[in-house]
């Protein structure tokens, strides 16, 4: 089993441990909202701009929830 060590030095840098231990859920992210937006454009169709705009961010917003990340 492989081991990995982290070490940074300050509280300040949170948000870089962060992003080490949780990039791969990011990765997941962005590919689900690939498959999704995928689907939209395959087999429907967005009224607006604003209509796309709205579903998208809530899209995010729901899946980065569903994974346990937060948006600032």
């Amino acid at each position: 089993m492989a081991k990995v060590t982290l070490e940074f030095d300050s509280i300040e840098d949170s948000e870089d441990l962060k992003a080490a231990l949780y990039g791969w859920k990011y990765q997941f992210v962005i590919d689900e909202l690939d498959q999704y937006y995928r689907g939209i454009y395959k087999y429907s169709e967005i009224g607006s701009e604003i209509e796309m705009a709205e579903l998208v961010r809530n899209k995010i917003r729901e899946i980065m929830h569903d994974n346990g990340l937060l948006m600032e």
